[in-house]
């Protein structure tokens, strides 16, 4: 029996060809693309790099540990395309497959040295982005509620 399927159009997603551009990575995917480059990524040189426009978190900085200080100022060198030397030279923390935050702030890293990123790079740095302002909600929610 010869089938012919015709491809339908998904009206979220659009055409199924295209469903892999318009979905966020997974962490295997993450692993996948840059495993090699995130790990080293704190002994490249800092380039000139794309900026990315973003809403900054309104969060007091003494209220963060070391790890999400990084990653505050990683996204404040990212939003105004300037990463100053101080920033390049602190450690973005031991690659540990549990953290997702020392591996968020390696792929923010890796961005700032890469003069020519690859759409998968762009890609996971724009939703980095867009969870340090998920999270800043909800954490602003949450003092609300019990302070």
């Amino acid at each position: 029996m010869n089938s012919t399927r015709s491809q339908t159009t998904c009206a979220i997603f659009g055409n199924p060809s295209t469903l892999k551009d318009t979905v966020l990575p997974t962490y295997a995917d993450v692993m996948r693309y840059c495993q090699k480059s995130i790990q080293t990524c704190d002994k490249l040189p800092i380039v000139e790099f794309q900026k990315i426009e973003t809403t900054l978190p309104l969060i007091d900085k003494e209220d963060l540990s070391s790890d999400q200080k990084y990653l505050l100022d990683m996204v404040i060198a990212i939003t105004t395309g300037d990463c100053p030397t101080t920033l390049a030279n602190r450690n973005p923390g031991i690659l540990c497959h549990s953290r997702w935050l020392t591996t968020a702030n390696r792929i923010l890293r890796l961005y700032v040295s890469t003069e020519k990123p690859t759409k998968e790079l762009e890609l996971m740095v724009t939703y980095v982005l867009s969870l340090t302002q998920f999270k800043e909600t909800v954490i602003m929610h949450i003092r609300k509620m019990f302070y």
